[in-house]
């Protein structure tokens, strides 16, 4: 270990640009100490920098500029796993090593690592240029040219690629990290990560084929949002909040396994999180009001957010989903765009939810927000827009039609 540590050195004093075997080294140490908890090279390192009069921002500043290099993947992520294993190992200066500039280097390595899974080791795909034979005119030229630029191709994927058990492995460690470093000093560095977070599933999804990759990718991915949601990060309800922002795109997707991780985040996670935050809960009972304004006017892509709205409403609470029926209600007298969503959440509120003409008790409170959704619907068939008055004259059917199975409803429906 004394000739691993004095080639580190070696190479720091150089200043020369960061070397792979450079990289190599670190590692190697520090898997050694994190492994068998042997603090004694570890410390032996930091004397030896110490003696020839080198910081640990000389040490950090040179992983981070790996980190950044963009030149390769691999060495990007080796940089990156030995920024996060030297934060973690015993008795690391963790504020000093850990430094904002350093912090954004990680996470531009990971969202670039993304885009380049591994060809080698068979859990992410290979982008659909590499190897493919493009059509032209047969000359011997062109063709010469064409074999020389896929193989070249070819040859950086090669050197670039990683295998993507190392981007868990980032994660999983990161995920670590924040149990020692809190954000709540370095509010841009919070903001970072969680939108680097809530992208890697939407860029994964356009470059990874391995199903199960993507979604241990997602897990990892809502483990580090937990953890950044706790309090020591900062105010729980503004960090909800950015979250949520960052969330919302994916949410409204039409690709349904990134639409799924988002969804599955906000309706698992965060109200579940809501029973022992009430930071968060004023957060997340925004939501679906921040969906509304966010929704598409083109009919597929606005079913597709009604469900998502009310995925989050049956989530929550009584006294949440019966303000949100005022909510649409109110909705369905302002602008055309909202005239028309509030005519399409009407039917899946009113069918999706218990008791809704005011039959069963919820809380002891009676339930009588269905007849204001009702009456508001057949408002709006007689709506001034076309599209509209259509729309919910067939959604009214579709309503009345579900609620004539019930004796009560029929009852009610009739008067």
């Amino acid at each position: 270990m004394d000739e691993i540590i004095a080639r580190i050195v070696t190479n720091l004093e150089s200043q020369l640009p960061v070397s792979q075997s450079f990289l190599r080294d670190l590692e190697t140490l520090l898997d050694f100490t994190l492994n068998t908890n042997d603090t004694i090279d570890l410390e032996n390192f930091y004397n030896e920098l110490s003696s020839r009069n080198l910081s640990l921002s000389l040490l950090t500043n040179a992983i981070s500029s790996a980190m950044d290099s963009g030149l390769s993947s691999r060495n990007s992520i080796l940089a990156s796993k030995v920024y996060l294993s030297l934060l973690l190992s015993p008795n690391a200066p963790v504020f000093t090593l850990f430094t904002p500039m350093a912090f954004l280097s990680l996470l531009r390595a990971i969202r670039l690592a993304i885009k380049k899974p591994s060809f080698a080791s068979g859990e992410g795909s290979v982008p659909p240029s590499l190897g493919r034979k493009k059509r032209g005119r047969r000359n011997i030229g062109g063709n010469k040219n064409r074999v020389e630029n896929r193989d070249s191709v070819e040859s950086e994927a090669e050197e670039g690629g990683y295998d993507v058990k190392d981007l868990f492995f980032l994660l999983d460690r990161l995920e670590m990290v924040m149990g020692l470093v809190h954000l709540d000093r370095f509010p841009d560095c919070l903001k970072a990560l969680v939108q680097a977070v809530c992208e890697i599933p939407t860029t994964a999804v356009e470059f990874w084929g391995n199903l199960v990759s993507f979604r241990k990718l997602c897990e990892l991915c809502a483990r580090v949002l937990s953890e950044a949601l706790r309090a020591e990060h900062g105010k729980q309800e503004d960090t909800a909040a950015v979250v949520l922002k960052a969330l919302a795109p994916l949410v409204l997707l039409s690709k349904s396994q990134v639409r799924s991780f988002a969804l599955g985040f906000v309706v698992n996670d965060m109200v579940g999180m809501c029973e022992s935050s009430s930071d968060i809960k004023i957060a997340v009972t925004n939501m679906p009001k921040y969906l509304v304004q966010r929704a598409p006017e083109k009919a597929e892509p606005r079913a597709l957010a009604v469900d998502s709205i009310m995925e989050i409403v049956k989530a929550l609470d009584f006294e949440f989903q019966s303000e949100f029926a005022d909510y649409i209600i109110k909705m369905s007298q302002g602008k055309g765009q909202f005239r028309l969503l509030a005519v399409d959440l009407v039917p899946v509120f009113i069918t999706s939810l218990r008791g809704p003409l005011g039959f069963d008790m919820v809380d002891g409170v009676e339930n009588s927000w269905g007849m204001r959704l009702l009456e508001a619907l057949v408002q709006r068939c007689s709506d001034s827009t076309a599209g509209i008055r259509a729309r919910a004259l067939t959604n009214l059917a579709q309503v009345v039609a579900s609620l004539s199975g019930n004796e009560k409803s029929r009852a009610v429906l009739k008067k």
